[in-house]
């Protein structure tokens, strides 16, 4: 009923739509309101650090297992004074992404263990991708290596919409040739 655009405030709530042919749509009905006193702005803010790592698990146990590892390198973190904000775990094949969908195979021998995590601290993250590596070699049987070597540290960018009063944002129009904005 009320979607902020800088000219209008639109009500598309009594929007009626009506095909008239092959690619072709009628769209009748729509209302505006005045402009609002604010503008709609979609901002971006640093939030923390994240890093994904993979390690293909086999077996017929290999969904227990790949929880196991996880769990894991979960105790390694927190034995090392780490405690992850965000510590999500995916077993790749195995069904569980969509379970409305899918069963688990009952002949299943191999998943992709997949942990990602974000946390504030980028030494936190950083430690982390020096966990999931060693686990080939201390880790339980049937760890067939990681995917793409030690995973990399991402600085996380938020997504904040929110509105800003106009009166806090300058207008201005600059009018130049080409030329003038390429030696600015």
């Amino acid at each position: 009923a009320h979607y902020i655009t800088p000219d209008v405030d639109v009500d598309m709530t009594v929007v009626e739509l009506e095909e008239l042919g092959s690619d072709r749509v009628a769209v009748r009905g729509a209302r505006g309101n005045a402009a609002t006193d604010s503008y709609k702005v979609s901002l971006a803010y640093r939030d923390g650090y994240m890093s994904s790592g993979q390690l293909l698990v086999y077996g017929r146990d290999c969904v227990t297992k790949a929880r196991a590892c996880a769990e894991m390198i979960r105790k390694r973190l927190e034995s090392a004074g780490f405690s992850i904000a965000r510590f999500h775990v995916e077993c790749l094949g195995s069904g569980e992404g969509v379970p409305s969908l899918h069963t688990m195979p009952i002949d299943l021998r191999e998943v992709m263990l997949r942990i990602t995590v974000h946390d504030p601290n980028r030494a936190a993250v950083e430690r982390f991708t020096r966990e999931i590596a060693p686990l080939i070699t201390s880790g339980p049987p049937g760890l067939a290596g990681y995917a793409s070597g030690r995973p990399a540290v991402r600085p996380v960018f938020a997504y904040w919409p929110t509105l800003v009063p106009k009166e806090l944002v300058p207008t201005m129009v600059e009018v130049r040739r080409a030329q003038e904005w390429m030696n600015a």
